[in-house]
């Protein structure tokens, strides 16, 4: 299920309106129509965000952050993107397809992911 009908499913669960959530997350509904209907992308902070404005517990929080496609459970779960035009799920089938040009960019996207998030973790060590 990709991540703008989680935050549909999520909110009607709860039996909230779109103006409600919206109120809590102050923002205007038509931004969160605009999350649920897929035409914009959600950040990891606004997610966060909305799951502690419904008062989501770890599991259902780590349900709309994250896909999970876990065979094992000895496994790590895998993390899906979003689901829109501009993003793909990569199978290892797949990547062996790829031309060289393509994987050089996939890898200098993991990279880039890879430091943010270590420059996210460093900052937060050091606020702390």
């Amino acid at each position: 299920m990709a991540v703008n009908e989680k935050l549909a499913k999520i909110r009607k669960i709860h039996h909230l309106t779109q103006k409600e959530v919206a109120s809590r997350l102050n923002i205007t509904d038509s931004a969160l129509s605009n999350y649920e209907c897929g035409k914009r992308i959600p950040s990891h902070d606004f997610l966060l965000n909305f799951a502690k404005a419904l008062n989501l517990n770890n599991e259902e929080t780590n349900d709309l952050l994250f896909d999970r496609d876990v065979k094992d459970s000895n496994e790590y779960y895998i993390t899906k993107p979003f689901d829109r035009q501009s993003f793909i799920i990569l199978e290892p089938e797949k990547l062996k397809q790829l031309p060289p040009s393509e994987l050089a960019k996939i890898k200098d996207y993991a990279e880039m992911v890879y430091d943010h998030y270590q420059l996210r973790k460093r900052r937060r060590s050091k606020s702390t």
